[in-house]
């Protein structure tokens, strides 16, 4: 049974098609349109949703191939801010599907809870789902027990820990538009004493989350003039973010104890704040397994909503989720004519492992774009740009080239076999990159590159049998190095997307300073 998940209404407009538990693609709009977060019909979007014709494209499919069709989100029966209705959403919708195939539409959070819980592979779950609003919902707490979902307990918009975390990163901080800030202030809060004057903006008394807007306008008008580095501004955002963490800690406590699960899945928004999804790992005892769907954005939300229609449809509970390696890919042959189209030099070479992660050992910085495209926020191997993570130079000069700030952090991919000889696991894996880990402090010297002010990596574990040629690459780069990591951060420039195309790849490449493009196989490489 083929059944196509698709998220239109809200932003991280998306795409999925599953049949029965094999996930055959997941796709984002906004790697076609190149606008990040590609809103979607409830700010005015009226696109040709590329991404579903991309899809159809590369599974070979016609919309009649289609046996269901899963929408995430209800639109609200009047939507006077944005003047959308029910009747224009499903206007659009069947413009895209045609009458013969059946469509159903789902709840926000429960198609956030779904793309967690359905591919976590837990019996048993508590399940976590904390956004900005969905369906008026804010958070929701569900669990999941043999396939079923149920609904525990819900928040209204009015108790949004997304939107006070988002109103003070952007309005505060100043550092930039929702999506776009919240990760910033993240990072920032490393810098800050979370135990400042600034506090009771966030708590939870057993019952409610309890947000203290007058204090926290209170607070803007005091410092929001301030330098960004200025003490007063990093000693909020770090007791923002520990008061998050607490809240959520509380909250998830509760349910732990109450019904005696052990296993916790994530997902929302709010979901990607590692330092938050880390902090719960830590300090709840009775967690045994957590799983934090990769793309816990409402990108997610095209998954969750055809996972959910499954289990209605057949009562299979679980899909087979082994990586985010869901996007489209690019032929040898395709690149190929794509660079003579281009007149440009191109070079292979035997051992394409070995000459990146000497090249990586050299001190050179290079974009990969191989194979199918990652599911997410997070590259992890596939369209990725790639460094040696022995110096803070080469840290400055890889936010440099991706225009951004300074003080940002950069990720580390490391071979799982050797996650504890330089970390403090809090799990025997990371795969995702959803998750941050204290560095041992005698290794800490070796890797300045992916270390954050506070001794922390956000990391990925890299597997041989998830990605062999990332693995490969890794493993090269050490037998030069000595070291069995790399730097690896999403080979976009600036505010863009991650990149899709050939063509993407290409712009990107020469439009920066990257020393080298390994794409599909060939290799170009600038003349300095």
């Amino acid at each position: 049974m083929k059944i196509l998940g698709i998220n239109i209404l809200t932003h991280d407009v998306s795409v999925s098609l599953i049949e029965n538990e094999i996930i055959h693609s997941c796709l984002e709009e906004e790697r076609f349109t190149r606008i990040k977060h590609q809103p979607g019909i409830e700010t005015g979007y009226n696109g040709k949703l590329q991404c579903l014709e991309a899809l159809l494209k590369n599974e070979n499919l016609i919309m009649e191939d289609i046996d269901f069709v899963a929408l995430a989100t209800f639109p609200p029966p009047i939507y006077e801010e944005f003047n959308v209705n029910r009747y224009r959403f499903e206007k659009y919708i069947r413009k895209k599907i045609p009458p013969s195939v059946p469509y159903k539409i789902f709840d926000h959070h429960r198609s956030h809870a779904s793309s967690a819980y359905r591919c976590s592979n837990f019996k048993e779950a508590i399940i976590l789902t904390i956004d900005n609003s969905g369906n008026s919902v804010s958070t929701a707490i569900f669990k999941g027990s043999d396939g079923k979902i149920t609904k525990l307990k819900e928040f209204p918009y009015s108790q949004s820990l997304g939107f006070i975390y988002t109103d003070a990163c952007k309005n505060i901080l100043k550092l930039g538009e929702f999506g776009f800030c919240e990760g910033k202030g993240m990072a920032l809060s490393a810098y800050g004493n979370p135990q400042s004057k600034f506090e009771n903006v966030i708590a939870y008394d057993g019952q409610q989350f309890i947000l203290n807007y007058h204090l926290q306008k209170k607070i803007k008008k005091k410092i929001s003039h301030l330098p960004l580095f200025s003490k007063e501004k990093l000693d909020y955002i770090a007791m923002l973010q520990r008061e998050l963490e607490n809240a959520i800690i509380k909250c998830l406590k509760e349910f732990l104890v109450t019904y005696k699960i052990e296993n916790i899945c994530l997902a929302g928004g709010v979901a990607l704040n590692c330092k938050l999804n880390s902090a719960i790992l830590k300090n709840l005892k009775e967690i045994k397994n957590i799983f934090i769907q990769p793309a816990s954005n409402d990108a997610g939300l095209a998954l969750g909503a055809a996972a959910e229609l499954l289990f209605e449809k057949t009562g299979i509970s679980f899909l087979n989720y082994q990586n985010t390696y869901l996007g489209t890919e690019y032929s040898e042959e395709q690149t190929i004519k794509k660079l003579e189209d281009y007149k440009l030099n191109f070079t292979w070479t035997k051992n394409s492992a070995k000459f990146i992660g000497e090249m990586l050992s050299s001190g050179k910085i290079i974009g990969v774009f191989i194979d199918r495209m990652e599911y997410g926020p997070r590259a992890l191997g596939n369209r990725s740009i790639l460094a040696s993570p022995s110096s803070n130079e080469i840290k400055k000069r890889v936010n440099y080239l991706k225009n951004r700030e300074e003080w940002r952090p950069l990720a580390p991919s490391i071979l799982i076999e050797n996650l504890e000889e330089y970390f403090f696991p809090i799990q025997p894996e990371s795969p995702f990159m959803t998750l941050n880990f204290d560095v041992k402090k005698e290794q800490a010297r070796e890797i300045p590159g992916v270390l954050h002010i506070d001794n922390t990596a956000r990391l990925q574990t890299v597997e041989q049998k998830e990605n062999s040629f990332f693995y490969q690459i890794i493993k090269e780069f050490e037998k030069v190095s000595g070291i069995p990591m790399v730097l690896n951060t999403s080979f976009n420039i600036g505010q863009e997307p991650i990149i899709e195309s050939i063509d993407s790849a290409i712009q990107s490449f020469y439009s920066s300073n990257l020393d080298i493009l390994f794409i599909n196989g060939l290799i170009l490489e600038k003349k300095r």
